[in-house]
C-alpha cells in the first residue's frame, strides 16, 4: 500500500493523516497508518538519503518545544558565533593580504557550527529546514512561528549579552581591531557602505534610493545563496554517525559560505550589534575619503539602523527564499520515503498514547 498523498493538521508531535471525507478517530488512524508498508525504510539508503529523511523528521522534534527552550538554544548558538567570530577578527586584523584574512576567517569561524552540534544550540537557518514540513501539515503553524521568532530572538540575545561582556572587558581599546571591524561591518552593506563612510562626519540621511536598493537586493540574493548551503547542516548531522566525518562535513560547509562572503541573518547580528555598541562606547575611527583623512570620528547610531534595514531583514527574507528552495528540492528527489517516515513517526506516537 502506498504512501497517503496528502498530510492534515491534527493534534499530535507528528501530524500525518491521509485523505479522509471525516475526521478519524484515533483508533481508526492507527488502523489507516499500521496498513502502510515501511519496509522501504529498512531498506538501504545512501548517505544522502539517509540524511535528507532523518533531517526533515528531527527539524519536526527540533520545532516542537516550549518558547523558553528555543530562547536557550539561541542565547547558546548566539554565544558560539559571537565566540567564533573574534576569533576571526583576532585572527585576521593585522594580516595585510586580503585573500589570506578570507582564508583565516573561512577556516576559524566553523567552530560556531561545531560547538552548536556537539555542546548545544540552535539558530534561525536550520530552523528554516522545518518550512516544508510545515507547509505539508506535519507542523502546526504556531510551533513554526514561536520557533522561528524564539530561536531569532535567542540568537540575537546570545550575541548581545556576550558583546557586552567583551566591550566591558576593554577589547576596544585596540584602535586597530575597532577600525578593522568597523570597515568589514559597512563592508556587508555593499554601495550603501562606502558611501556612509564618505558621508562619517556629516548628515548621513541623504543617501540616493538607488544606492539603497542595490544594497538591499544584493543581501537579499546574497543571502538566499549562503542558506543553500548552511540549511544543508540539518541534514548533514543525520548523514553520518562518525564524528570526525561531522566535523569535516559541517566545516566544509561554513568554509565555503565564509570565504564566499555570503549574508547570513545570524551571523550579521553580531555587525550590527557591534555597529549599536561602538556608539555607546563612544569609539572613534579614521576616516579617508577622496584623499582626506579625518581623524577620531565617532561611530554615529544611525550606521546600526541603517545595517538593520539593508542587511539583516533582506537576509532573513534571503535566507528564507534559500532555505524554502532548497528544502523542497531535497522533499521531491526523497517524497516517498520522507513522507513514509513521518507517517511512521505519527503511529509511533498514536500508539504510546
Amino acid at each position: 500500500m502506498g504512501v497517503p498523498n496528502k498530510i492534515w493538521n491534527l493534534p499530535g508531535r507528528y501530524i500525518y493523516m491521509p485523505v479522509i471525507k471525516n475526521k478519524l478517530s484515533i483508533d481508526a488512524e492507527i488502523e489507516s497508518l499500521s496498513k502502510l508498508d515501511y519496509s522501504l525504510l529498512d531498506k538501504p539508503m545512501s548517505i544522502a538519503q539517509q540524511g535528507i529523511v532523518e533531517g526533515f523528521a528531527v527539524s519536526i522534534d527540533m520545532l516542537n518545544q516550549k518558547l523558553t527552550k528555543h530562547l536557550l538554544l539561541g542565547i547558546a548558538a548566539g554565544i558560539f558565533v559571537a565566540l567564533a567570530y573574534i576569533g576571526c577578527f583576532y585572527g585576521a586584523y593585522q594580516v595585510p593580504n586580503a585573500s589570506v584574512r578570507k582564508i583565516i576567517f573561512a577556516a576559524i569561524f566553523p567552530a560556531a557550527i561545531i560547538f552548536i552540534v556537539f555542546i548545544g544550540g540552535g539558530f534561525l537557518t536550520a530552523y528554516m529546514f522545518s518550512t516544508i514540513p510545515m507547509l505539508k501539515k506535519n507542523l502546526g503553524i504556531k510551533p513554526y512561528l514561536i520557533g522561528l521568532g524564539g530561536i531569532y530572538l535567542g540568537n540575537f540575545l546570545g550575541q548581545f549579552i556576550f558583546m557586552l561582556l567583551w566591550f566591558a572587558a576593554g577589547a576596544m581599546n585596540d584602535q586597530k581591531l575597532s577600525q578593522f571591524i568597523f570597515e568589514f561591518a559597512l563592508g556587508k552593506m555593499d554601495g550603501t557602505g562606502a558611501e556612509l563612510i564618505s558621508m562619517m562626519g556629516k548628515n548621513i540621511d541623504k543617501l540616493s534610493s538607488s544606492t539603497l536598493l542595490k544594497t538591499f537586493t544584493y543581501c537579499f540574493f546574497s543571502a538566499v545563496i549562503c542558506n543553500f548551503l548552511v540549511q544543508q547542516s540539518v541534514p548533514v548531522s543525520r548523514s553520518t554517525k562518525d564524528k570526525l566525518a561531522l566535523i569535516i562535513l559541517l566545516s566544509i560547509i561554513i568554509f565555503m559560505f565564509v570565504i564566499s562572503g555570503l549574508q547570513h541573518s545570524v551571523a550579521n547580528l553580531f555587525l550590527m550589534i557591534w555597529l549599536l555598541m561602538a556608539n555607546w562606547w563612544e569609539i572613534e575611527v579614521v576616516i579617508i575619503n577622496n584623499l582626506q583623512t579625518f581623524e577620531n570620528v565617532k561611530i554615529n547610531s544611525q550606521l546600526a539602523w541603517y545595517f538593520f534595514g539593508l542587511n539583516i531583514i533582506p537576509a532573513i527574507l534571503g535566507n528564507f527564499v534559500g532555505g524554502i528552495s532548497m528544502g523542497g528540492l531535497l522533499y521531491w528527489i526523497n517524497k516517498e520515503k520522507v513522507d513514509l517516515k513521518l507517517a511512521q513517526l505519527r503511529l509511533q506516537d498514536l500508539q504510546k498514547s
